[in-house]
C-alpha cells in the first residue's frame, strides 16, 4: 500500500484528503506541526507528499525549504496553490502543481502521475506507462504526421494543441517521462512517440537555423533566440522575443515594434528550426 503524506494545518483540507487516499487505498500521513514536519519526513518518508501549508507558508515555500536536503527534495511531491504563479524559476517548472478548489478527480489523476513516474495518466484515468502504449493513442489524437507539422509551424495553431493534449493528460512533463530525453522538443517527442520519427535535439534544431541565420544582419539577436530555444525550447524562446520586442522589431523590420512584423519573423525562423 502506498503511503501519501500531507503538510498541512488546515483540517478541512485533511479530512478532504484522508476521504480520497482512502477510497483509493493509500494510505494517509498527516504532518501538521512548522517546527517538525521537515524532519518527520526525514524519518518517516511517504511514497508521495502533498504541499499545502503550515503557519502561513505557502507549498511553494515548504518545496523550496525540502530543496536544501537532498533527501527531502527525493521524495515526489504535489504543490497545492491558492493560485497558480504567472512565472516559474527553472525547478518549479519540473514540479506538480494543483490549484485549489482540488477535486476528488483531478487529485486522483496527480496522485497517479506522480506515482507511476515512468508515464502519464490521461484524463479519463488511462494510466500510459510506456512508448509503445502511448502511440496507438497518441496517433489517433493527433491524426497524420503531416498534420502535425502543419500544425505546429502556426504559432496560434501549434498553442491550441499544446492545450488540447494538455486537457488529455498529455502534459509535456508526462510525456519527457515516457521518452526519457530533456534535449528534444516537445514536436520531436509528439512526432516520434506518436509516429516513430527519427528526433532530432533541441541542440541540432538551433544549429540547422543558425546556418541560416548566421551571415544575416541580425544575427546577433537570432543567436540570443536561439539559445533561449535550446535552454527552455520554443515557449522560452517566444518569450525572449516577447521581452525584447522593441529592441527585436527596429532590428529586424527597420521600424517600429508591430505585432504583425514581429510574427511573421518569427514564423521564418521557426520555419529554420523546424526544417527536416
Amino acid at each position: 500500500m502506498a503511503r501519501i503524506g500531507v503538510v498541512t494545518d488546515d483540517s478541512g483540507f485533511e479530512h478532504f484528503l484522508e476521504a480520497v487516499t482512502a477510497a483509493d487505498g493509500y494510505k494517509l500521513v498527516v504532518y501538521d506541526d512548522v517546527g517538525s514536519w521537515a524532519s518527520r519526513l526525514l524519518h518517516d518518508a511517504p511514497d508521495l507528499v502533498i504541499l499545502d501549508r503550515v503557519a502561513g507558508r505557502d507549498s511553494i515555500t515548504l518545496r523550496a525549504q525540502m530543496r536544501t536536503d537532498p533527501r527531502l527534495e527525493a521524495i515526489p511531491a504535489i504543490l497545492v496553490l491558492e493560485a497558480l504563479p504567472l512565472e516559474r524559476p527553472p525547478w518549479l517548472r519540473l514540479e506538480v502543481l494543483a490549484r485549489k478548489p482540488v477535486t476528488h478527480r483531478s487529485l486522483r489523476l496527480l496522485i497517479n502521475r506522480v506515482l507511476y513516474q515512468g508515464g502519464l495518466v490521461l484524463s479519463d484515468g488511462l494510466l500510459v506507462l510506456s512508448p509503445s502504449d502511448a502511440r496507438p493513442l497518441l496517433a489517433e489524437f493527433l491524426g497524420s504526421s503531416e498534420r502535425l507539422r502543419q500544425l505546429w509551424l502556426n504559432p496560434q495553431e501549434r498553442e491550441s494543441l499544446v492545450i488540447a493534449l494538455e486537457r488529455e493528460g498529455w502534459t509535456e512533463q508526462g510525456l519527457r517521462r515516457l521518452a526519457r530525453r530533456n534535449d528534444l522538443d516537445l514536436y520531436d517527442m509528439l512526432g516520434w512517440l506518436a509516429f516513430g520519427w527519427t528526433v532530432k535535439t533541441r541542440q541540432q534544431r538551433a544549429y540547422q537555423a543558425w546556418k541560416w541565420a548566421e551571415s544575416r544582419p541580425d544575427a546577433k539577436i537570432i543567436h540570443s533566440l536561439l539559445s533561449a530555444y535550446v535552454e527552455y525550447g520554443i515557449s522560452g524562446m517566444e518569450k525572449v522575443l516577447r521581452q525584447e520586442k522593441v529592441l527585436v522589431s527596429s532590428v529586424l523590420t527597420g521600424g517600429p515594434a508591430g505585432s504583425r512584423n514581429d510574427q511573421g519573423w518569427l514564423i521564418r525562423l521557426e520555419a529554420q528550426i523546424y526544417a527536416d
